[in-house]
């Protein structure tokens, strides 16, 4: 068969496809691909293009999307397969603060990768799939920029806003063409809230979309390369499918920063724009900040050193108020507990009533008074 020939028959062929898969005719459309999976002399797909056919037949996926009447009117934009969102690479890694179970877990995985030659020499592989758990901004992202950043090589974040759609059965296909084509290439594949994937099957009882996500989900972790590294983050580890937990190989919980955490994460921010505050003041914020994620406390911790600036506000008051004030931290009864403790802290370090005053955004005759009820309680 001549050149021509040969073109005008692959396109035939390309139109036919697509004219097929447009109407929704499942059944014609997958005797179309059989045809074009049969071998010839002259084989209409590369070796690749008819594997990626194969799966999709085998796994019995739908290889055209059921139109709606929602999806006539409003279509679904659909990210490129395989593309995913990187991290600018002039973005600063910094080092997450995190507990010291947590910061062993990843020092170990980059020790893994930094000796995999080791590892190696025995048939082994450094660990693949990695998990990290946690509340909302627990530093998951961050942990895992640090962790590719130490690795020499660029991350890529895939969202579920990328990768889910309202067309059936095209999620579970874009998910599989990114995570094949992050396969393919050196990098993090970092796939944020997990659960959307990977939810529990038992209990999206006959909808058979969130099933298909995790079958594809289960057949990409599976098929996923011993020389790449991914990592999956989820703010609900409860609500993950049993069978998708059991494919990562290291669990890494984040939580919470500890006191001396709290304390680290404030100081960086006020190092890195050339600030300091009093010692005994970041110690009373430390103490009083429990169970406050790290993304807050940075947060935070800038907007007091904006208003430090704009206003022409000491930075101890501006840091003071920020996390302590009743304007900013409310009036309840845990925000006037943390004032109380602060208070107490800081008269015990030699702090006036009148010193602790505007640090509070209160009267000293107010801090008299939680001083009081602080030895009386």
């Amino acid at each position: 068969m001549s050149e021509s020939k040969q073109r005008e028959r692959q396109e035939a062929a390309l139109l036919d496809a697509v004219r097929l898969a447009l109407a929704g005719d499942q059944r014609s459309l997958r005797q179309r691909v059989r045809n074009m999976l049969r071998t010839g002399s002259e084989p209409l797909l590369s070796d690749e293009g008819r594997r990626y056919l194969q799966d999709l037949l085998a796994a019995d996926s739908d290889l055209a999307p059921l139109r709606s009447e929602a999806a006539e009117s409003s279509p679904v934009a659909v990210p490129p397969p395989g593309e995913a969102l990187p991290v600018p690479d002039q973005l600063e890694a910094h080092r997450p603060v995190l507990k010291p179970v947590a910061e062993e877990a990843v020092n170990r995985l980059i020790r893994e990768y930094e000796h995999r030659h080791l590892l190696e020499e025995a048939n082994l592989a450094p660990t693949t799939r990695v998990l990290l758990s946690g509340p909302p901004g627990g530093g998951k992202t961050m942990t895992a920029r640090f962790i590719a950043h130490q690795l020499g090589i660029p991350l890529k974040l895939a969202e579920p806003s990328r990768v889910l759609t309202g067309v059936m059965g095209q999620s579970a296909r874009n998910l599989s063409a990114l995570m094949r084509a992050a396969a393919d290439t050196p990098c993090v594949l970092f796939l944020d809230e997990l659960d959307a994937y990977a939810r529990r099957r038992g209990e999206t009882q006959d909808i058979a979309e969130p099933k298909r996500l995790v079958n594809t989900l289960l057949l990409e972790l599976d098929r996923w390369p011993a020389h790449g590294l991914l990592i999956g983050a989820t703010n609900h580890p409860e609500v993950l499918d049993e069978a998708v937990r059991r494919r990562f190989e290291m669990t890494i919980e984040l939580g919470f920063p500890t006191e001396a955490g709290r304390l680290a994460i404030i100081s960086d921010v006020l190092r890195r724009a050339g600030r300091a505050c009093s010692l005994e003041l970041l110690q009373a914020i430390a103490t009083t900040t429990p169970e406050q994620p790290g993304s807050e406390l940075v947060n935070d911790a800038v907007s007091a050193i904006r208003r430090s600036i704009i206003d022409e506000l000491p930075i101890d008051e501006a840091l003071g108020q920020q996390f302590l004030s009743a304007r900013y931290r409310g009036r309840g009864r845990r925000a006037s507990e943390a004032r109380k403790l602060a208070a107490s802290e800081l008269f015990r370090s030699g702090w006036l009533p009148e010193r602790i005053a505007p640090i509070l955004d209160v009267q000293p005759r107010a801090v008299s008074q939680l001083l009081d009820r602080d030895e009386n309680s």
